[in-house]
């Protein structure tokens, strides 16, 4: 409590003098902003852990599916799609941002977050089937700009596959559009642990097997989320993502999904999707940005760069340091670099 006053009070005392200042001035245009950390009426200078966003939710399929709809100010709709194990609580302090160009929508996708989380197959295809038949619920418009990361890029890109006249831009990092030849690519770690989450079985509660790990400890939660994020998450911000998966038995998608990279044809219908994704994905004009970390933890700066060379009208830039999780590390840098992006259309 004691820092966030002492926080408090050095952000308000250069605002009060600020104030004074233009008091005393005749004119205007020669006033400075009284605080430099205020950028299009967003302040930057701390993140919120704040979700101050009103709650909506759509039915598809019988299942109940949440998501937020801001109003803004600008002709483009930004859609924004989480990927595993976060939820739309992910972009809260992009939202701000990009509020300043248009109406943003941020959806949870089925399994996640405050969507339902039924006993179903959680193939990247089926959760790519409702998060379109959601988004195609919420009159999105012609003018969407779709933002995506995780596993919310191959779900956003099915939607700009089915709906190429409604996407006018894509941005997209840390995340996957095509299928994968085989372990080799993957950095030695990272192919043990695709190897090994594809050896468990489904409710096998033997400690240390891939069930276990996964869903009963949480792995991806626990361990990874804090740890590719260049800062610490408060309690409050961690409590923020323990609190969907609270109940065990929700945790499925936890244990399947990671298991959905398709490498070297398994899973084959995995492998059926991503084709399909790559297929779009290196012919569409759809202009594409891809604003990153360094170094990153998915996807190098060099994957980035051989990516331009595949991907039509696309770019990328390393917008600052960062990790998985640029929208906890620096999410204004990454929601200021958005802007700039659509500035240019």
């Amino acid at each position: 409590m004691k820092n966030h006053f002492k926080k408090t009070i050095w952000i308000w005392i250069p605002l009060i003098f600020g104030m004074l200042s233009l008091a005393a001035c005749n004119n205007n245009d020669d006033v400075v902003s009284p605080n430099p950390n205020l950028v299009e009426g967003v302040d930057t200078s701390f993140i919120s852990p704040k979700f101050d966003f009103e709650s909506k939710f759509v039915t598809v399929n019988g299942q109940r599916l949440h998501y937020i709809d801001e109003a803004g100010q600008g002709d483009y709709t930004f859609v924004l799609i989480h990927g595993l194990p976060t939820w739309s609580y992910l972009w809260r302090n992009v939202v701000p941002h990009l509020k300043n160009r248009g109406r943003v929508v941020a959806i949870d996708l089925i399994g996640h977050g405050k969507s339902a989380k039924p006993a179903m197959d959680y193939t990247i295809s089926n959760i790519a089937d409702f998060a379109v038949q959601q988004l195609n619920q919420l009159n999105l418009g012609d003018n969407i700009i779709l933002v995506l990361q995780d596993w919310g890029g191959p779900v956003g890109f099915e939607y700009a596959r089915q709906n190429p006249n409604k996407v006018k831009g894509m941005v997209f990092f840390e995340t996957l559009f095509a299928p994968v030849p085989s372990f080799d690519v993957f950095p030695p770690d990272f192919a043990q642990f695709q190897q090994f989450i594809r050896t468990g079985t489904e409710g096998d509660n033997t400690p240390g097997s891939s069930w276990d790990m996964m869903v009963n400890q949480q792995f991806l939660l626990e361990v990874l989320v804090p740890d590719l994020i260049l800062r610490k998450l408060s309690e409050e911000e961690m409590n923020q993502y323990r609190t969907p998966f609270a109940n065990v038995a929700e945790r499925k998608v936890m244990w399947q999904l990671p298991q959905e990279v398709p490498v070297g044809g398994d899973p084959a219908q995995a492998q059926v999707f991503f084709e399909s994704l790559q297929a779009f994905m290196t012919t569409t004009q759809i202009p594409k940005y891809m604003p990153h970390g360094n170094p990153g933890f998915n996807v190098s700066n060099d994957d980035y760069e051989f990516w331009t060379t595949i991907l039509p009208n696309s770019t990328h830039e390393i917008v600052g340091p960062g990790l998985h999780f640029l929208q906890e590390g620096s999410p204004h840098t990454l929601g200021i670099a958005i802007k700039k992006w659509v500035d240019k259309f």
